[in-house]
């Protein structure tokens, strides 16, 4: 009899420690699952079926292309400018991380499905490898800059010349005070960077909810001079193009003159369209899109919007799941075609309408 009741009560206490943590199991989940669910579809311009995803190749090499995470569009407006490199395979594997680069690839060729791109910065242009992150074009389109993270985990702003055979660095900044660059724009005769966060390593500060240490430096057209903050207090400083910031943090647009502006997801690169909209990447779920970014899930949700002069938002594409194309960070429309590109993804999205 003792031996049996002994038993019950292993065997309800068994039955409660299951229980418990099932409980702690669903306690655990349900935020888990709120925090990375798919955000709610938006009615956008194109429809998936108006688009279609291209694979782009080094024409020097054949390689595919992958995280083509930003562009800039030449001013004799077919010819686009294509930021590339696996910046995943550099953040697990420094040493055998194949080396991004700089492409030059035609935009009417791309609208038609023509998917070839020639390099025009080279590998073993930058120290510790090339892997470009944002990237900027003068007005009249005799300069490239652009942001590079390299192997050693330091990062570059590299600046020269630029033509139709290729690019001429004039100067090269890696001092620690530019270690956060993420993206940047050319302006007051010199160039205006974003640094995301306020610390080169791991930081509360810049982690907690509501961090604001993102800020924006101006540099001397030379390069050689301390840089100047310019704008502080931003929640995570991404694109930049004219007097707008992205703060992906805080799901908004920052104006140096103006009233910030809310959109449906973290603003990521910004560009201008021929009309002088702005054209968004936006993120609707930054923990799926850090889980995409590091290799912990297969896909984010992907957003395009444009923002006209009067401050109207029009979604241009919206991939909830990233189905279609994942994690996108920069978009270009030209002639009525929206060319998409991803921080991770291979190739290009390619978007028109299609006639009825």
């Amino acid at each position: 009899m003792g031996l049996c009741r002994a038993a019950a009560g292993r065997g309800t206490g068994m039955r409660r420690g299951i229980q418990s943590t099932l409980v702690i199991l669903v306690i655990i989940s349900l935020p888990l699952f709120w925090i990375f669910r798919a955000p709610d579809a938006l009615p956008a311009r194109f429809a998936p079926s108006d688009c279609a995803r291209i694979a782009v190749a080094d024409t020097a090499t054949g390689r595919p292309l992958v995280g083509i995470e930003d562009m800039a569009l030449l001013p004799d407006g077919e010819t686009l400018l294509l930021s590339s490199a696996h910046h995943l395979a550099l953040e697990r594997h420094p040493s055998r991380a194949p080396e991004g680069g700089i492409y030059a690839a035609s935009l009417p060729r791309l609208a038609a499905g023509e998917a070839w791109a020639s390099p025009i910065v080279a590998e073993g242009t930058a120290a510790g490898g090339l892997f470009p992150h944002g990237i900027a074009v003068s007005e009249d389109g005799s300069r490239l800059a652009f942001v590079n993270r390299n192997r050693e985990g330091t990062t570059a702003v590299i600046e020269g010349l630029l033509s139709r055979t290729g690019f001429t660095a004039r100067f090269t900044r890696s001092d620690p005070a530019l270690c956060r660059a993420n993206d940047l724009v050319y302006g007051d005769g010199g160039l205006r960077v974003t640094l995301d966060r306020g610390d080169c390593g791991i930081a509360w500060a810049d982690l907690r909810p509501g961090s604001t240490t993102g800020r924006v430096v101006a540099l001397d057209p030379a390069g050689t001079g301390p840089p100047r903050v310019e704008v502080s207090g931003l929640a995570f400083a991404n694109g930049i193009a004219g007097l707008w910031v992205a703060e992906t943090r805080a799901f908004r647009l920052h104006h140096r003159l103006d009233r910030p502006m809310e959109l449906p997801g973290g603003p990521d690169n910004l560009t201008y369209d021929p009309l002088g909209g702005l054209i968004v990447a936006v993120h609707p779920s930054i923990p799926r899109l850090a889980a995409y970014r590091h290799g912990w899930r297969d896909n984010a949700p992907s957003r395009l919007v444009r923002v006209d002069l009067d401050r109207t938002i029009e979604v241009l594409f919206d991939d909830p799941s990233g189905a279609l194309f994942s994690g996108a960070s920069v978009g270009v429309l030209a002639e009525g075609v929206l060319i998409v590109g991803s921080v991770l993804d291979a190739g290009l999205l390619v978007c028109r309408k299609t006639p009825a």
